[in-house]
């Protein structure tokens, strides 16, 4: 994915990380899709839920927290 301002947010117990990645979409919208990256087992940006927030305008994430 080559995303536009990526968010990291660390998981509680340092071993996971989700990345918010903002993509522009082929009919010209934005689309927000987190990725998991697991710092233990070595896997790598897997699809966590694709597209879980979309805008006509450009839009990105502030202040993200794992709880």
């Amino acid at each position: 994915s080559a995303s536009l301002s990526p968010r990291p947010v660390w998981a509680p117990d340092g071993e996971r990380v989700l990345l918010f990645l903002t993509d522009l979409l082929e009919d010209g919208t934005y689309a927000i899709s987190p990725y998991l990256t697991d710092l233990v087992t070595g896997e790598h940006m897997i699809l966590y839920d694709e597209a879980l927030l979309t805008s006509a305008a450009y839009l990105y994430l502030t202040n993200l927290y794992w709880r």
